[in-house]
């Protein structure tokens, strides 16, 4: 075998290890990365519920003050008709 085919046939070989080391670190990152953006969606996941939990709180307050305002106008409501009632009536 020739030193020129020699060269090329080590050359060959080492430019194949290469390559199979990249590829198998770049599997190993990309497998790392999906593992980390698996992490991130579940940590995404929980902190869109604890707003949506936060969220739905803050709606229920709200829902309770407005049914007070509510009964609150009607009382006022109803006092007034019974004033004029009162009122006409005398």
């Amino acid at each position: 075998m020739s030193l020129l085919a020699k060269g090329v046939l080590g050359g060959t070989i080492a430019y194949c290890i290469g390559m199979i080391i990249y590829v198998h670190r770049k599997q190993t990152d990309d497998k790392m990365n999906m593992r980390e953006g698996v992490i991130k969606d579940y940590e995404r996941q929980q902190m869109k519920k604890l707003m949506n939990v936060k969220f739905l709180q803050e709606q229920e307050d709200l829902a309770k003050v407005l049914r007070a305002q509510r009964k609150a106008d009607m009382k006022k409501k109803e006092e007034e008709k019974r004033r004029l009632a009162e009122a006409t009536a005398s």
